[in-house]
């Protein structure tokens, strides 16, 4: 079986959203195990060694800052924001490479890639959180949506065998 060889705008935009929606699978972003499992279970190749997972929990939420390889061309991301909120979906934002030194605020899901209008012209982790935190203030009543138990269901399933 040949391995897909993932680019890092592929790993960035197609697999984290993936694990991300795959089986409420965040505890594959806690232990760092769990993800490159992910890599081999979805048989792709990508060089994990200039990829960082900071895993924090503050005020109630649970979030994960993604440090990515340097970003090349654009799209690609600098950073990445798992943002978990008890109770509710969980929510991905990257800070993207944008024309002239700035950076460029996206949410991301499967099959959804949304520029939310934010540049920031200082690429740094803290700036990149706060502006995440604002922007899901300004939009909380959109973005933070209850678990739906339909879709997020438990790792292992009998309905599955």
């Amino acid at each position: 079986m040949k391995l897909t060889d993932y680019s890092n705008y592929e790993f960035e935009y197609l697999f984290i959203p993936s694990v991300i929606e795959k089986n409420d699978k965040l505890s594959a972003f806690r232990n760092w195990y769990e993800i490159q499992t992910e890599i081999i279970m979805q048989d792709i190749e990508f060089d994990l060694s200039s990829f960082a997972i900071t895993h924090r929990m503050q005020k109630g939420v649970e979030y994960f800052l993604l440090e990515f390889p340097k970003p090349e061309d654009i799209p690609e991301a600098y950073y990445g924001l798992i943002v978990n909120y008890l109770g509710k979906n969980p929510l991905y934002f990257t800070l993207e490479m944008s024309y002239e030194n700035s950076a460029c605020l996206c949410q991301v899901a499967i099959g959804k890639h949304i520029n939310t209008g934010k540049y920031l012209d200082t690429i740094s982790q803290e700036n990149f959180i706060d502006e995440v935190f604002k922007y899901i203030d300004l939009h909380k009543d959109s973005l933070l949506v209850a678990l739906n138990p339909k879709k997020r269901k438990p790792f292992l399933d009998f309905e599955d065998f």
